[in-house]
């Protein structure tokens, strides 16, 4: 979707620098964001002199609100009634390198981990295979497995966020 596109679908008007106050602006980006869906990394919509940009690593957690920061005109600064989420307290354990995320050893195998399990810094929570190279992917923290937020056999890039880990 293009730029133009986006400011058709939403009413946002960069063109003549008029346009919403911050909450219309969020509230576009979020419609964006649902209508584009898991694909989109990145989106910026500007309007006047506010910028909002929404933008992560890997899909977003469907239960999980969009990020979306602020700034206002050249002042870089945060925008009153911006709003604030909740600060996500999990530990992520990211890709070391671009390839296939798998949750077994094998096909036929358990999967590593799964959701409620235990795990101990150091320890195998899954592979990535990247041209017939399997990577081990380890935890760096003690804590609960909380979600799976790649699904076995996805591709995956280098720093993606794999797996959330509530920590002990």
């Amino acid at each position: 979707m293009s730029a133009t596109e986006a400011d058709a679908d939403t009413g946002v008007d960069t063109a003549d620098g008029t346009g919403q106050d911050l909450d219309e602006l969020c509230r576009s980006a979020e419609r964006l964001v649902r209508l584009a869906g898991p694909g989109l990394s990145r989106l910026q919509l500007t309007s006047g002199g506010t910028v909002v940009v929404v933008e992560w690593n890997g899909a977003p957690a469907a239960a999980r609100p969009p990020s979306a920061a602020a700034s206002h005109g050249g002042g870089g600064g945060v925008g009153e009634g911006e709003a604030h989420e909740e600060e996500d307290t999990r530990a992520r354990v990211l890709s070391p390198c671009v390839g296939t995320f798998y949750h077994r050893p094998q096909p036929d195998a358990p999967p590593f981990v799964k959701p409620g399990d235990a795990v101990t810094p150091g320890q195998q929570i899954g592979v990535v295979e990247a041209m017939k190279l399997m990577t081990p992917v380890s935890a760096q923290t003690a804590g609960l497995v909380a979600e799976l937020l790649v699904p076995d056999g996805e591709p995956v890039e280098f720093g993606q966020p794999l797996l959330a880990i509530e920590p002990a």
